[in-house]
């Protein structure tokens, strides 16, 4: 009896799909292209995540949640393009620094399960119809963004298919205010501009060294860097990346600038929010990565992460996220 239930549901999603039509809700832009936005030019690093819920007739509903690095490009005449995992969705950006993309299911596929895809497109979706709204503020160093829609596939006025999506886009540029163009690697090249001593720029560059599984990546939320001094604390919070093997290296780039030149730096703690979900991999006792930071204009190992040691061992759990890293002996060299 239940075989002839779902036999007959596809039988209906695809009697249905033969003429489906398509509509949009939520997806509109409120944002025009400015013509002088150079102020906010440059190119955004971090993460977009996506929670995506596919309800089609005859197969139930099914919920997603990814979360993936993203590269923000803003021009100075009013284009962004925003890049995930090769597909390239562009948009623009108002003199104010207000900003926004439509996104397709094709622009979203690293985002979305390939079932909930398939299950869409049997449905008579069209993958390249805007589906999504990626709708932010650019406030330099920092970009963030909500994703919206509601995709409504029909037929005859019938809804056979919906898929709504909701999500987050959050990101920091490590680009000079004023450039026309983004240029370099998109999540921070190894060979970009040093740290100078005195210059009080704490710069991190995290590549893994050893992947004991496929799943075995370190995904961070967030970053917040807490130095106490003699003074008081520092505080700063940065954008979410992937730290993983075959993925350019995420960089953390933070400004401590504003610390008073008398003070004493006493500690200084990296916090990274692994995510709930697929922040390390419960297997994952042996990945290790390195972290690199400019000392004396050269590009240097300051220290290893041993996921065992220095996350396991130290009170990781999913009801503990939230993992301190020692940078001390670094932000001290950085003051100097």
């Amino acid at each position: 009896m239940k075989q002839m239930r779902v036999l007959f549901g596809f039988t209906v999603v695809a009697l249905l799909a033969a003429c489906a039509s398509s509509s949009s809700t939520g997806v509109d832009l409120t944002v025009t292209r400015g013509d002088a936005t150079a102020r906010y030019a440059g190119t955004y690093n971090g993460t977009i995540s996506l929670t995506s819920t596919a309800d089609v007739v005859g197969t139930g509903v099914a919920t997603d949640n990814r979360v993936e690095s993203v590269a923000i490009r803003v021009t100075a005449d009013g284009l962004v393009v925003l890049t995930v995992r090769g597909a390239n969705i562009s948009g623009v950006v108002d003199n104010n620094g207000n900003w926004g993309v439509q996104a397709s299911i094709n622009d979203l596929r690293a985002l979305i399960s390939n079932e909930n895809i398939s299950l869409l497109r049997d449905a008579g979706c069209p993958l390249g119809a805007k589906a999504a709204r990626i709708q932010g503020r650019i406030n330099p160093p920092s970009m963030t963004g909500q994703v919206s829609g509601n995709l409504k596939c029909k037929r005859a006025e019938v809804t056979i298919a919906t898929l709504n999506t909701t999500g987050r886009v959050a990101a920091s540029s490590t680009a000079s205010s004023g450039s026309t163009t983004a240029t370099g690697d998109l999540q921070g090249a190894s060979n970009a501009a040093p740290t100078t001593p005195g210059t009080g720029l704490f710069k991190l560059e995290f590549k893994q060294t050893v992947l004991p599984c496929a799943g075995c990546g370190w995904l961070i939320d967030y970053t917040n860097l807490v130095i106490k001094h003699s003074q008081g604390t520092f505080e700063k919070r940065g954008p979410g990346f992937i730290i993983k093997i075959g993925r350019t290296p995420p960089v953390v780039n933070v400004d401590i600038s504003s610390i008073p030149a008398n003070a004493t730096i006493e500690s200084a703690d990296l916090y990274m929010k692994f995510n709930v979900h697929e922040g390390i991999a419960n297997a994952d006792y042996s990945s290790v990565v390195e972290a690199y930071g400019w000392i004396n204009n050269k590009k240097q190992l300051v220290r290893t992460l041993y996921a065992k040691k220095d996350i396991k061992d130290r009170g990781y759990s999913k009801a503990k996220p939230n993992v301190p890293f020692d940078f001390t002996a670094y932000a001290r060299k950085v003051r100097k």
